[in-house]
């Protein structure tokens, strides 16, 4: 079976036996598609579990489900973002952004937060973001980032630290 997570578009279940040498089985492309590019397939449902490319070779025992991982770095809810800043663009305010992936651009990414948000990582400490400028627009934004990792050239300016909450953020 194959689960578009979130995608559009149908590809059709495959029998495949479960006795050997008949249940061995290559991954197929992704023919769902999204906002985001395709990245590979994965066991289990939001990214998670084993990632499995396409044409790897599986040997299936029992009924599997492959789901589609997306290729973005934020989620909010289950729409993904292929880059921070457009998350930042669709958020409204007192959402909460997660971090589902290392987020390295290719030039220095400078941000200003104007609406209240919450930022912070799927697994906590686990992802880092580099090279991010944060500024905090106006005295009523209040932004809470946790359980992140900086690095490279990012820092975030709070006006004095004004609306700010930073909590298990690495530098």
């Amino acid at each position: 079976h194959f689960n578009s997570s979130g995608g559009t578009g149908t590809m059709e279940s495959v029998y495949v036996p479960r006795e050997a040498p008949k249940n061995v089985y290559t991954v197929p492309a992704c023919t769902f598609t999204h906002t985001v590019p395709f990245k590979n397939w994965t066991t289990q449902p939001n990214g998670g579990g084993t990632d499995v490319a396409v044409d790897a070779v599986m040997t299936l025992t029992s009924d599997t489900t492959l789901y589609a991982k997306w290729s973005c770095v934020a989620m909010i809810g289950n729409t993904p973002y292929a880059t921070l800043p457009e998350a930042i663009t669709a958020a409204t305010s007192g959402a909460t952004i997660t971090i589902v992936d290392n987020i390295t651009p290719d030039a220095v990414a400078n941000i200003t937060l104007d609406k209240s948000l919450t930022i912070t990582a799927e697994t906590p400490g686990k992802y880092t973001i580099a090279d991010h400028h944060f500024t905090l627009s106006g005295n009523t934004v209040e932004v809470t980032v946790s359980n992140l990792n900086f690095s490279g050239d990012s820092y975030i300016n709070a006006n004095n630290g004004k609306g700010l909450t930073v909590d298990h953020v690495n530098a």
